[in-house]
């Protein structure tokens, strides 16, 4: 897999020492390496959060002067990362829905096996 480009050797390090401290506490259910724990994965994701807009902020500046690379670094920062298709099965309602409009109509029709029904005018 791709690693995300800001992720840097400093952030690898940094989780390298979080999975290590969280064995460490996850053995001894001590108090003290809990709050070790706890104090490490705070300056992990200060870290992270930092490296990002390091990273983002190079990338808006270094686009300045090219308009659509600019468009696409901000679009993709923008982006939600677990956006719905909003096109997502709205085939399959509508399918549903044609076929029970249809066999609607078809009850609608009072059909004679026999052959049509006489109209009669007056």
């Amino acid at each position: 897999s791709r690693s995300a480009p800001w992720f840097t050797r400093e952030l690898r390090e940094m989780k390298c020492r979080k999975r290590r401290l969280e064995s460490k506490w996850r053995a001894s259910q001590s108090d003290s390496d809990r709050t070790q724990l706890k104090t490490h994965v705070r300056a992990y994701l200060v870290a992270i959060k930092a490296e990002k807009r390091s990273h983002f902020t190079a990338l808006i500046v270094s686009s300045e002067n090219c308009p659509a690379t600019l468009f696409r670094v901000t679009r993709s920062l923008l982006r939600q990362e677990a956006r719905e298709d909003p096109l997502e099965g709205r085939a399959e309602d509508f399918g549903k829905f044609l076929y029970d409009k249809i066999a609607q109509i078809r009850e609608g029709f009072n059909f004679d096996v026999d052959g049509p029904a006489e109209v009669t005018r007056t």
